[in-house]
Order: structure tokens, then sequence, then C-alpha cells
């Protein structure tokens, strides 16, 4: 589960292993993809920040994407 703020960080909601993993190293990968198209996929690079029981992502670098498919006919 994740959203996006106005401020344009990445609100997650992780398994315990990813809150353990954010006390050793904050520097995180999220990918996604849209679930409805499946036509786009992002992945963004950035620093967690644990708050209360959400995962806060600020974004550092963001990757944009298109998987390649029928869409793509000519």
């Amino acid at each position: 589960m994740a959203t996006v703020t106005s401020a344009g960080e990445l609100r997650l909601i992780a398994e315990t292993e990813a809150w353990q993993a954010i006390e050793d190293d904050p520097r995180v990968a999220v990918f996604a993809a849209d679930p409805l198209q499946r036509r786009f996929w992002v992945e963004v690079r950035g620093v967690a920040q644990a708050d209360s029981d959400v995962l806060w992502v600020t974004p550092k670098q963001v990757l944009v994407g298109e998987f390649p498919g029928r869409h793509q006919r000519r």
C-alpha cells in the first residue's frame, strides 16, 4: 500500500523486515507498476524514515518507464 503526498513523498505501509532494514540503512528503492493498465512502471530511489506505523520515502531519483507490449504495435 502506498500513497504520494503533495510534497512528493512516498508513504508506504511495509512489513516488519523493511522497518529493521531501514534502521541499518535508510536508502531504499521502491518499484511499482500501474495495476489497472499494466503499462507504466516507476522506480523511486530515496531515503526512508519511520514515523508511527508508516515509512516515508523522500525521493532523490525517480525513473518512469513503459512496459513493451501491444500498445507499441505499429
